[in-house]
């Protein structure tokens, strides 16, 4: 370990039990520990490996990191249930820091003393309500009773800081706590189960800043707390109490300044997105009339006798190579007008009841030409009057897409199906399945969270945003989907449609 410095020294000779209540940490300039001496069981279970990030250890020292300051110190950090610390930070030589705890505990139970003592004196000038909180205000803290679900009233005295901050404290009546500190309505969200179940302790809120007329800022935290039969929220002014408290508040304010400009950023971002999404939207829904009347030529021109009996070999196989990429961009700015349309929400759902064994024929006709050109065989096996109820618009296209998927995994001569079946709870199956070359793990445990494509058994191309598809579909839907599927024996895929 790098040699202690000289203040940091003198702190431990300065401690009545210099060797008993402290523990030293040396880290990196990014806060990773380097070396630890003293009486770390005082604050952690087991001694931690060097290389830790010391903030996984300790929460006060998140966001201190690059550290610019010289020297910062904390006092009465409860770290460990039951025990308070005294925490100072320091640079030192070799671009390191050092950390030294102190247990405070002792000189924190006598302050207790101290505020026990002050509110027997004031006994004997007033005598308090049950559940009132004494003078907490002669260390910077302001108690409020909670009333009601949504009341609060001031408990005990109120310190000079508060009625700087906000002049209406000065009435004692005042109730109305949430209105003028719109922060508590976040922290209020997880006091309540905290006070209705009685739980004893406190539970803190976060740091957060308040200005006065003038423009001061406050640098406040929050404690719930249930005391008697009563339960109170306790504000406590933090920069009185810190020495280095203007770091630390800094610290705050930065980490405000970023929560903002995130908030910004997010609110930009979606607004991009957005905008995205309209603009492909628009723009596959202008090229789809193009993109067809090219195919139809294509069309046209292939199946013109004539014509192919007046033109050599290879300018018929490109006008065939111009067919097949038509129709295969068409597929696909079909796909993409609807991805599109499925993220903005513009589709809305127009739920009928419909056989599933008329589902299963409308997606062989739709297959009819992929499967003849494969010769793969087309199996079903539908319970009889099995009805399901979906948009049949919509749901048919994820059937099509995923018997599009099988036929494009299945070699020549294979075997595709059509399956359904209900269970004992009256929830209803639909299967789409080949016996085509399957998946490996991996790529079966990515399906649906990425886009991707791969060729089909005879080359088949793909645009990747079949699966994307099915799977907002069947999410629009309120359904779930799951695959399964092993390398060279096929995939299954299965639609859980709930009893309704």
């Amino acid at each position: 370990m790098e040699t202690i410095p000289n203040n940091l020294f003198n702190k431990l000779l300065e401690s009545q039990n210099p060797l008993e209540n402290f523990c030293l940490f040396q880290t990196d300039a990014e806060g990773n520990i380097l070396d630890f001496t003293g009486h770390i069981n005082l604050y952690l279970p087991h001694p931690p490996e060097r290389g830790t990030p010391i903030s996984t250890l300790f929460d006060f020292t998140l966001g201190l990191f690059p550290f610019e300051e010289k020297e910062l110190k904390f006092t009465n950090l409860q770290l460990v249930e039951d025990r308070f610390t005294e925490v100072l930070i320091l640079k030192g030589d070799k671009n390191t820091l050092w950390f030294l705890l102190f247990d405070v505990t002792d000189n924190t139970k006598n302050q207790a003393k101290l505020l026990q003592l002050l509110n027997s004196i004031n006994l004997e000038k007033e005598q308090p309500t049950a559940g009132n909180l004494g003078h907490l205000e002669l260390f910077d803290m302001v108690a409020f009773k909670r009333t009601t679900n949504t009341d609060y009233e001031l408990s005990g005295n109120v310190p000079q800081w508060i009625t700087r901050l906000k002049p209406e404290f000065q009435d004692k009546t005042f109730n109305e706590l949430l209105t003028v500190f719109p922060y508590l309505e976040a922290f209020e969200v997880e006091a309540l189960p905290f006070w209705e179940e009685k739980k004893s302790g406190v539970l803190k809120s976060g740091i957060w800043i308040e200005n006065d007329s003038i423009g001061n800022e406050y640098l406040l935290k929050a404690y719930a707390v249930n005391f008697s039969t009563h339960s109170f929220l306790v504000i406590r002014l933090l920069e009185n109490e810190l020495t280095g408290g203007q770091e630390v508040y800094q610290k705050a304010r930065e980490l405000e300044l970023a929560y903002e400009k995130l908030s910004k950023t997010e609110a930009r971002l979606k607004e991009l997105l957005e905008y995205k999404e309209k603009f492909v939207s628009i723009i596959s829904h202008d090229l789809r009339s193009p993109i067809a009347s090219v195919f139809g030529i294509a069309e046209m021109l292939t199946s013109d006798e004539q014509l192919k009996g007046s033109l050599d070999e290879f300018y018929h196989e490109m006008l065939l190579g111009i067919k097949s990429e038509m129709a295969r961009l068409l597929d696909y700015n079909d796909k993409l007008y609807h991805w599109s349309n499925l993220e903005l929400g513009n589709f809305k759902l127009k739920i009928e009841e419909i056989p599933v064994q008329k589902l299963a024929d409308t997606v062989q006709r739709t297959a009819k030409h992929a499967l003849d050109v494969k010769n793969v065989n087309y199996k079903t096996d539908i319970p009889k009057n099995l009805a399901i109820k979906v948009d049949i618009t919509l749901f048919l296209q994820a059937l099509n897409n995923l018997i599009a998927n099988a036929i494009k995994f299945t070699p020549e001569g294979g075997e595709v199906g059509f399956e359904a079946h209900t269970d004992d709870n009256g929830n209803s199956y639909v299967s789409i399945y080949d016996k085509g070359t399957g998946m490996t793990e991996d790529i079966l445990n990515k399906l649906f969270k990425t886009q991707t494509s791969s060729h089909g058994t005879r080359g088949e191309k793909g645009s990747g945003l079949g699966l994307g598809i099915i799977k907002k579909v069947i999410d629009t839907h309120g359904f779930s989907i799951s695959a399964e599927s092993e390398a060279g024996k096929g995939s299954r895929f299965t639609i859980l449609i709930p009893r309704s």
